[in-house]
């Protein structure tokens, strides 16, 4: 992607980043990618750093230099964009059966039933006299349409296993809607400001024609590398003009002022910080209490908690 000329890399900044605008009292530096490869290809063209600001980039930092704040260099970190990261994966299953042991919800798929007619003879019902002897499928239901928004934003002192546990359920939260006739679209964001400065990078998951991909999509849900690698280098690449930015990175915005200033649609599913949704990462029964009555789970899937 490096090999791009200096006009088709200008031409690519401008579909992904927005000019800087106001909006409720801040400066917003916005940045969308489609997917995730999108996001790839923007940083491996080792896009224009912020030098004015970002004098020491922390996203090249080396691991050595701090061993609990990062879990791999970021040349590792980008790949993972593009499925290479499967470190968590196994624990990820793990939590996936141990949730199918705690939740049930009924599966809208379609079902073959016994009926008065059909595509197919039902042998034993047709010697027995029967009369519902044909095999069936069940009408399918017309498909219902939705977004779920996750915010990726949250303070230095979330743990490994609240964003694991949280990862986990969010991932069972998109089969499980699915399941029951939703095509589910998944966006995350990073929300941050710093005095009257906000930076929100949107990535996009999964739109509404892709299955949600186990290892190319869970990179950002479980990995606190995501951030610290991969959206700090893109922030190091915006003009932002304060430079506290330099230091801080930015600053979480609290859940009530992050609904207020995303508008987001009531119709839409908004998953926040584990700490909001009162994800601990200690009891994933409790963890999985807290996060479905946050999501208001009943409103779109019959579940019932074991």
């Amino acid at each position: 992607m490096s090999n791009l000329s200096v006009k088709e890399k200008l031409e690519l900044y401008k579909k992904i980043i927005k000019e800087p605008y106001k909006k409720s009292g801040y400066i917003w530096y916005e940045v969308e990618f489609s997917s995730l490869y999108e996001l790839y290809r923007y940083l491996s063209m080792n896009p224009q750093v912020n030098m004015d600001i970002f004098k020491d980039q922390r996203s090249l930092m080396p691991l050595s230099t701090n061993l609990d704040f990062f879990e791999m260099e970021y040349d590792e970190a980008l790949e993972c964009l593009v499925g290479k990261y499967d470190k968590p994966i196994q624990e990820l299953l793990k939590l996936r059966r141990d949730l199918s042991k705690t939740i049930y919800f009924p599966s809208l798929e379609r079902n073959v039933v016994k009926a008065l007619s059909g595509s197919r003879i039902c042998l034993n019902s047709f010697i027995t006299n029967n009369p519902k002897r044909f095999y069936r499928l069940e009408r399918e239901l017309e498909k219902k349409f939705i977004t779920i928004h996750v915010n990726l934003s949250y303070n230095a002192s979330i743990t490994k296993d609240q964003i694991l546990n949280r990862g986990a359920l969010i991932y069972n939260l998109v089969k499980m809607l699915e399941d029951n006739n939703y095509v589910v679209e998944l966006k995350t964001f990073v929300l941050l400001k710093i005095s009257d400065e906000i930076c929100y990078i949107k990535v996009r998951l999964k739109n509404r024609t892709e299955k949600f991909n186990l290892k190319n999509g869970v990179f950002p849900l479980l990995s606190v590398d995501f951030n610290r690698r991969i959206i700090f280098r893109v922030i190091e690449s915006l003009n932002v003009k304060n430079t506290k930015w330099g230091t801080l990175y930015g600053s979480y915005i609290n859940d009530f002022l992050t609904k207020e200033l995303l508008s987001l649609s009531e119709n839409d599913i908004y998953v926040p910080a584990p700490s909001d949704l009162g994800i601990e990462g200690m009891n994933l029964r409790d963890d999985i209490d807290s996060f479905l009555d946050y999501v208001n789970i009943k409103k779109y899937v019959n579940v019932n908690i074991k």
